[in-house]
């Protein structure tokens, strides 16, 4: 059901990276995270651990615990 919830909206990542005007392989390189890891988060299909976190936060320029926030509430719905 996530998936298909994940497939139906554009997540918190892709607005983000959209409103930063980069592509997929950019924040890739920026995080140090791979495209294809990357692209499974924006699906909703992988949730990142805190290493990964840490560094896709630095790479979008947002504080680690807005990045925690607004995916547990793209994922699990009001984050409760």
């Amino acid at each position: 059901m996530l998936e298909r919830l994940a497939m139906m909206q554009e997540t918190v990542l892709q607005r983000w990276r959209d409103a930063m005007d980069i592509t997929l392989a950019e924040l890739s390189k920026r995080s140090d995270i791979s495209p294809g890891y990357l692209s499974q988060i924006e699906r909703g299909l992988r949730i990142p651990k805190n290493r990964r976190l840490k560094r896709l936060a630095r790479a979008l320029g947002k504080p680690l615990e807005t990045l925690e926030k607004a995916l547990r509430e793209d994922f699990v719905g009001d984050g409760k």
